[in-house]
């Protein structure tokens, strides 16, 4: 199959499947919302699945896309593309079991138009200034199995990020009082999840374990969080979900909130039309 246009990008699983009524948990886990893989590209990708038997299946998904940037989703600021791929198996034999691993590769570029005479004098001509240009590698790996209402799912997305010298652009940090460069770094994450759907009103009690460590551009310090979820999804038709969730994230020490945990109790009402 082929697909040309805006997409999202095929890795994982909360990316893919990421409707409010369709996900468990309240919100997104930190390395779906960090973005450490784009969350949609412009581009052309080619997919196919083969069932290699009654129980077993294989798919995979090519793409070539502008990459991320501030333009991307109609222009490719730096002329280069972006390349992705994903590749996963199925198993049906002792309920579902999918297993998937993602790749991407690509250079995320700001730029800006700066206004200027032109040659003739009488005319004005717009340069393209380059603000930040960086190569990035994404990995992932995820996997998801059901069993009757039993559901256990997780991944793990790396992120590397190296920027161009000559665009590895600054600024002055009022906070600090210096003039801060962002740095080369590796982001990594990953979350699990399990839950128990039961017949009775659609209830899914769950609980969802969580972790990430990136690097903050502008302070150069690594950001470290842990954080546990225990919830409880409704769903008492297909359209209409209630969540109900406690979190509790753990920070290090030298962080903004003194490494005291964050407590939070938050729902959301997801309806389908």
């Amino acid at each position: 199959m082929f697909r040309a246009g805006q997409y999202l990008t095929p890795y994982g699983i909360w990316n893919v499947d990421h409707g409010s009524p369709t996900i468990i948990a309240v919100q997104r886990p930190f390395i779906i919302g960090q973005q450490l893989f784009p969350e949609r590209q412009t581009g052309i990708e080619i997919l196919g699945q083969l069932d290699a038997s009654a129980q077993h299946s294989f798919g995979y998904h090519l793409t070539l896309s502008n990459g991320t940037g501030p333009a991307s989703a109609y222009r490719d600021l730096d002329g280069n593309k972006a390349v992705a791929g994903r590749a996963w198996w199925r198993f049906d034999g002792f309920g579902e079991l999918r297993v998937g691993t993602s790749a991407y590769y690509g250079r995320d570029t700001a730029a800006t138009q700066v206004p200027g005479p032109a040659s003739d004098g009488m005319h004005i001509k717009y340069t393209e200034h380059i603000q930040s240009s960086y190569d990035v590698l994404s990995l992932a790996g995820d996997l998801k199995w059901t069993y009757g209402g039993l559901l256990v799912q997780g991944e793990v997305v790396t992120q590397q990020r190296k920027y161009l010298e000559s665009h590895r652009t600054g600024a002055l940090n009022p906070l600090l009082g210096r003039y801060l460069a962002p740095n080369d770094k590796l982001s990594w994450g990953v979350y699990g999840l399990i839950g128990y759907r039961f017949e009775w009103y659609g209830m899914m009690p769950y609980l969802l374990v969580q972790s990430l460590e990136t690097n903050d551009v502008g302070t150069s310090g690594m950001l470290s969080i842990i954080a546990w979820h225990v919830g409880l999804n409704v769903r008492p038709i297909d359209a209409l979900v209630l969540k109900l969730e406690y979190l509790e994230g753990h920070f290090p020490e030298d962080f903004i909130v003194g490494g005291k945990p964050a407590r939070l109790l938050q729902a959301q009402i997801a309806w389908a039309f």
